[in-house]
């Protein structure tokens, strides 16, 4: 397999189990505008505007509206950034993680910036992020990460696809779920505050009526 002779970003082209230059941009077969470099022999992945076509610009696009809700409801993005890298951008899963784990990691420092700017609800002298939370955190979180990016070379690329589909499929569900509880829980407080007011309206109505006698 061509992931074998280099890196995601730049390898030669696997043949009977032997790395060779490649020859042409066919040869490069790992994302989907890879171009042959005809002077190293070496598939490269082409820079950030070299054949920058509808599907990078919808990529573009939805990343940006992407990280606009993954932002305002306090998520990461993965579950958003991935698809629409796969979907539309038409890169592998292995990238597709490579490049979401970089935009989260953007998006992360600006929140971090712009949290650590507020101040807790019910604790002013505190930040909003708490920070005792993120000690005990932290280091699961860095273990984590480290299995997975392991697990990231490792794995082949159907497998890892296969994970990522059951992973936000489960997660999709979840939020779903939950924001159909919430949904109903909204209208619910709704419908009571409603009828509160409708019975306040009905004795101010009332009480105005006898005022009138």
């Amino acid at each position: 397999m061509n992931e074998d002779c280099g890196t995601m970003t730049k390898y030669k082209v696997c043949s009977n189990h032997e790395c060779v230059p490649c020859t042409t941009n066919s040869n490069c077969t790992i994302n989907k505008h890879d171009e042959c470099d005809k002077d190293s022999g070496h598939c490269e992945l082409d820079t950030l505007f070299e054949n920058y076509d509808v599907h990078k610009a919808a990529t573009s696009v939805l990343i940006f509206l992407g990280s606009v809700v993954a932002a305002g409801g306090g998520l990461g993005g993965g579950g958003v950034f991935i698809p629409i890298f796969i979907l539309v951008g038409g890169y592998d899963s292995k990238s597709a993680s490579g490049l979401s784990l970089a935009t989260i990691f953007g998006g992360s420092i600006v929140n971090l910036v712009m949290n650590f700017l507020q101040q807790h609800p019910n604790r002013r002298h505190r930040t909003l992020a708490d920070l005792q939370t993120i000690l005990i955190m932290e280091p699961m979180l860095l273990a984590g990460t480290s299995i997975g990016v392991l697990l990231n070379v490792i794995l082949p690329g159907p497998i890892l696809l296969a994970l990522l589909v059951t992973v936000l499929g489960y997660v999709t569900y979840r939020t779903t779920k939950k924001g159909i509880e919430m949904w109903k829980q909204e209208n619910e407080k709704r419908k009571i505050e409603q009828e509160k007011q409708r019975k306040k309206d009905a004795q101010d109505t009332a009480s105005q009526s006898l005022l009138n006698i």
